[in-house]
């Protein structure tokens, strides 16, 4: 999907977003890819609908937290999550890695 839109092959980018939120609404980035084709087809319902969509899971995955520490760290049920909030935001990682806390199991 986001090959596709890379390429420019609006088409195919669209037919995957939309596959993808079938079988998980929650998915940021097909939600970006179908912001992206909404702005360009002029369909501010379905620009508005992804852009709602978008903020809201972002902020929900940020909670107000910058995740720089375990303390901060975001809501993300898995690394693909962290890497759209990311790539949304416009940030680049430099390293990323696992901190533990407490005891060693």
């Amino acid at each position: 999907m986001l090959k596709a839109l890379a390429a420019s092959d609006w088409p195919n980018a669209e037919k995957q977003a939309r596959n993808v939120l079938i079988s998980n609404y929650l998915q940021l980035d097909a939600h970006y890819v179908l912001l992206l084709i909404s702005k360009r087809e002029g369909d501010t319902a379905g620009e508005n609908l992804h852009d709602f969509m978008l903020r809201g899971l972002s902020g929900a995955i940020r909670a107000g937290h910058d995740g720089s520490s375990p303390e901060q760290s975001w809501n993300a049920l898995n690394v693909s999550e962290e890497y759209s909030v990311c790539r949304l935001a416009g940030w680049k990682w430099q390293r990323q890695g696992i901190v533990r806390q407490g005891p060693a199991v």
